[in-house]
């Protein structure tokens, strides 16, 4: 990073003591009132000096035992001080760098993760886990990568570590919605059911998937526990599009949505390119058609269903609530900053500050001051008794 770069990328903590930016600014009237006062009381020191010399007793017997005040050396004091106060009122800006948000502050945000756990969410991605922090799936022979781990993973390791100290509540819809989680701070159970099964393909009621029943159970959480002053509610969809709700119900859920005062975040998964949804046994197991191919969920006329991620519907469904559309690309890592997306301006932000240089400089220049006075007196006692012997020889 070059110079010019380094200077576009600080900003102020304090902007308002910026003493070089306005004339008529708080911080350049501050250091020139400052530096009015430092300066008044400076001449007064230095007067009061030079006459307290005069006052002592004849100036041919003082001088040869101690220096006489001068204007040079004491211009040199005035300007340590006045350098000392142009480097305090910088420090006092105190100027930083971004290092990025890091979280979100605690009791500002209320979360209700919404999963979709219909049949089409068992689609696999195998190469995606690891991409998240999950299990490589090159060993596994059971069900790995299916779109509704790659949406537990990205709860867990990209959501929950930046929403610490908030609220988190936990819905799955297919057919029909069951809450597993009202609002809570205490991650560890929710924690608990991401990885043992409470949230899997088929882990709501009925079949289908009609988002509008997993919308209203997620905002009667919300309404269930009345949030604090300024606190903010947010629904996290992750789903692949597919929905088999009524326009009519859709709307009424929105609204609903609407009436609890909770924004909508969507998190779009899977590919755009049709994909099939492996079949397993109970335990596990791939299950085989009788000519030893992979068998894949089939509809009832006996063709292969095939899946893809809807998002025309995501991002009008998005606009319609006023909330936000991402995608997780198949093979690509989400990389979104989750504190701002969630919690918008309520967050908190890794800081690199540098007022400490300025506060450093400052007390270098105190510390020559406050030697010059020693070495003056030193120096004076020196020549004044050197000329005592001269004197006296």
């Amino acid at each position: 990073m070059d110079i010019l770069q380094f200077l576009q990328s600080i900003h102020f903590e304090n902007p308002h003591f910026i003493w070089w930016r306005n004339p008529v600014s708080l911080g350049c009237l501050l250091l020139l009132a400052a530096i009015a006062v430092t300066s008044g009381v400076w001449w007064l020191w230095y007067r009061g000096r030079v006459q307290a010399v005069k006052d002592y007793g004849s100036i041919d017997l003082v001088t040869r035992w101690t220096a006489l005040p001068t204007l040079g050396p004491s211009l040199l004091l005035l300007a340590g001080l006045v350098s000392m106060l142009v480097l305090g009122m910088t420090a006092a800006t105190m100027p930083y760098q971004t290092l990025g948000e890091v979280s979100v502050p605690s009791g500002t945000l209320r979360v209700v993760a919404l999963f979709d756990v219909s049949r089409s969410m068992g689609a696999e991605n195998r190469d995606e886990p690891s991409l998240y922090g999950g299990r490589s799936c090159t060993l596994v022979e059971g069900p790995c990568g299916r779109r509704l781990e790659t949406a537990r993973l990205i709860l867990q390791n990209q959501v929950m570590p930046v929403i610490k100290g908030n609220q988190l509540g936990l819905v799955v819809y297919s057919g029909r919605a069951v809450t597993k989680s009202v609002l809570t701070d205490d991650f560890a159970p929710i924690d608990h059911m991401l990885n043992t099964g409470w949230v899997d393909v088929g882990g709501a009621m009925s079949e289908g998937t009609f988002l509008h029943h997993g919308l209203y159970a997620a905002a009667q959480v919300f309404k269930d526990s009345p949030a604090q002053a300024g606190a903010t509610n947010v629904i996290l969809l992750f789903t692949d599009g597919e929905n088999h709700s009524s326009p009519e119900d859709l709307a009424k859920a929105i609204e609903a949505v609407k009436k609890a005062n909770a924004t909508l975040f969507i998190v779009g998964l899977g590919s755009t390119k049709p994909s099939y949804i492996p079949v397993y046994g109970g335990d596990d197991k791939p299950k085989f058609e009788a000519d030893g191919t992979r068998s894949f969920h089939k509809f009832n006329d006996g063709t292969i269903a095939q899946t893809a991620r809807n998002d025309s519907f995501l991002q009008q469904l998005a606009t319609d609530t006023g909330g936000r559309y991402v995608v997780s690309e198949s093979g690509q890592r989400l990389n979104i900053s989750w504190p701002s997306s969630l919690a918008g301006t309520k967050v908190e932000i890794a800081k690199r500050y540098w007022y400490g240089p300025f506060i450093g400089a400052a007390m270098v220049i105190l510390a020559i001051i406050w030697l010059v006075g020693p070495v003056v007196t030193g120096v004076a006692a020196s020549a004044a008794a050197r000329n005592t012997k001269q004197s006296r020889g």
